[in-house]
């Protein structure tokens, strides 16, 4: 095991060596960090600290029945069952299966929230649109990092993706920082699936209403 363990903090940092080197702070955006904390940690000799965006799990389902409603039958998704794109409800389920990256990411976080909430910190997405500089202050904050001026109405897009499997564009990132819309999922969901979404996951929801907070708080 200690070999193991130093052979993952040494791809850690043979990775990271070049900004490490040039004494930059790295953000590494996967969501699978959640799932590693115990090795993560153990390799790393000290805690981790994760910053977690969350977001109204109605409101995520919503975006995807968006993009089907865009892109109709060519829209698909890695693992797809038959007849899982046959309407609303079914689109749904297999949004928030753990077989796909929504309903995966759902179940790391509420597995941490049980074991490590410690370890990170909650953004609620509203936190982030409606007033920028005070989250990323409490960000900066949490993680001991000098402070920053951002400029939330000049956004630059610096990394690119490879949606071309899904027909659409999934990571266009604009160049301004504007609210959230309010109940995004009205007019795209059903009223009872909205109710069924809201009530299975209650716990993220309400996280994701509420304010920045770090876990141990």
């Amino acid at each position: 095991q200690p070999r193991i363990d130093r052979a993952i903090a040494g791809l850690i940092d043979g990775y990271f060596a070049d900004a490490c080197g040039r004494r930059q702070v790295v953000f590494d955006k996967s969501r699978g960090w959640l799932e590693v904390i115990e090795p993560m940690e153990r390799a790393l000799g000290r805690p981790m600290r994760i910053i977690t965006m969350v977001r109204d799990v109605r409101a995520i389902v919503a975006s995807f029945e968006k993009l089907y409603q865009q892109r109709g039958l060519t829209f698909r998704r890695e693992g797809e069952p038959e007849g899982a794109m046959h309407n609303v409800y079914t689109r749904a389920d297999m949004t928030l299966s753990t077989e796909q990256v929504t309903g995966r990411s759902i179940e790391r976080l509420l597995l941490a929230l049980r074991a490590y909430h410690e370890r990170l910190l909650m953004v609620p997405y509203p936190a982030l649109t409606d007033d920028p500089h005070d989250t990323l202050t409490r960000i900066h904050d949490w993680l001991e990092l000098p402070p920053f001026t951002y400029n939330p109405d000049h956004v630059e897009q610096i990394t690119h993706e490879d949606d071309s499997f899904f027909g659409t564009d999934l990571h266009t990132i604009r160049p301004k920082v504007e609210s959230a819309p309010c109940g995004p999922w009205k007019g795209v969901l059903p009223d009872d699936l909205c109710e069924r979404i809201a009530r299975d996951y209650a716990v993220i929801n309400q996280r994701a209403a509420g304010p920045v907070i770090a876990g141990d708080q």
